[in-house]
């Protein structure tokens, strides 16, 4: 049996997080022995973490302790050692350490490299248009530093792994490309689970309320189809840090009786269901898994353009824009005013999702492990 160890900082939401909890639900736990660290306590997906997952936390972070207790270890130059030792006293030797996802983890896992026979790193985002990763780990230096002392780096898009070398073509290690999944029957069935009612036309976003998600364009794009003597409602699920900002923009925007934030919610996909149109506004993105998902509802998309958007959408399934107020009015206009290529844009999309299911990714997730 080989013994993997897979490295994230939070089980808390969010893109990778959910498709890292898709991972430990989905693998052969005959073949793999599998843990896990994460460094903070709380988490919506923690508590679907599968019993045969070992969970290792070798310190805590968020709280104000360990704010303050980083904070001054910082101070002295100490606290890289500090994680070092923490980290090495709790864990053991494995076949695979898998680093999940972008900035902490990779520099946590770029610390115990000698603990693994095979290191593995996976990208989920464009570094080029999203740089706060590299910025995690101390600048590009370090990040290209750490990354070297991958054996595989695994990108969920091509374009993300373009973008990546770009910044960083000096890096050494393979790269490969791994497309996200989702577990398709299971999506549609949860989309049953309650009814979420339906007023008029209806645009849907799922995501965190974090500043890369560039959720706060919304209230302006739904005043401006107001203006225009239209009528289109706009959900808004998730939560996050621009909650509060987005509420102001809601109500400075006039537009409280059409945009409605529904918060972060356990199963997002009634609301899914019920749109005709799937909304993404971000300013980055790898490989959308809410993509997937509102493929496999059969709802076309309009997506800002990104790695992400620019990899798995085309004209037959979406609308890629600038990141404009005005360039999302047209497209959103341009499809609630046309149902049949809306209809068609959607039968489509509900083909490609096919593309996404779980096999194949497990497939080649176990030829990458051995």
């Amino acid at each position: 049996m080989k013994h993997v160890l897979f490295i994230i900082n939070s089980l808390r939401f969010g893109g990778a997080e959910h498709m890292l909890l898709n991972i430990l639900q989905q693998i052969d736990y005959n073949r793999y022995d599998v843990s896990l660290v994460y460094f903070v306590k709380d988490g919506i997906y923690v508590s679907e973490i599968p019993q045969r997952v070992k969970i290792i936390r070798p310190f805590t972070k968020g709280t104000r302790l360990s704010n303050v207790l980083c904070f001054l270890l910082k101070k002295l130059g100490l606290l890289k050692k500090w994680y070092e030792r923490r980290i090495l006293s709790s864990i053991g030797y494995y076949d695979a350490i898998i680093s999940y996802l972008e900035g902490f983890p990779v520099l946590v896992h770029s610390l115990i490299t000698e603990r693994g026979k095979e290191n593995i790193s996976f990208i989920h985002t464009d570094l080029k248009a999203f740089p706060d990763a590299i910025q995690q780990l101390g600048g590009k230096d370090c990040c290209q530093e750490a990354y070297n002392k991958m054996d595989k780096l695994v990108f969920v898009s091509q374009t993300a792994l373009d973008s990546f070398n770009k910044v960083f073509p000096d890096v050494t290690s393979t790269l490969t490309v791994l497309p996200n999944f989702i577990d398709i029957q299971g999506v549609l069935k949860k989309g049953n689970d309650y009814e979420v009612e339906k007023k008029g036309y209806t645009v849907t976003a799922i995501s965190r309320l974090a500043p890369v998600k560039g959720i706060e364009i919304i209230p302006s794009i739904a005043a401006a189809i107001k203006a225009r003597g239209e009528e289109v409602h706009f959900f808004i699920v998730g939560d996050g840090s621009e909650r509060k900002s987005i509420e102001d923009l809601i109500q400075s925007n006039g537009v409280p009786d059409l945009v409605k934030l529904a918060g972060y919610q356990e199963n997002p996909y009634p609301y899914l269901k019920i749109a005709d149109i799937y909304l993404s506004t971000s300013i980055s993105e790898g490989m959308p898994l809410t993509f997937c998902e509102a493929m496999a509802f059969g709802k076309p998309i309009v997506a800002s353009r990104t790695a992400g958007s620019e990899y798995m959408l085309d004209e037959n399934i979406g609308i890629i824009v600038e990141r404009t107020a005005s360039s999302f009015v047209e497209a959103i206009l341009s499809l609630i005013h046309n149902k049949e290529k809306r209809e068609k844009m959607g039968c489509i999309a509900r083909e490609k999702s096919l593309n996404y299911g779980s096999e194949p990714y497990m497939r080649a997730l176990y030829t990458m492990l051995g």
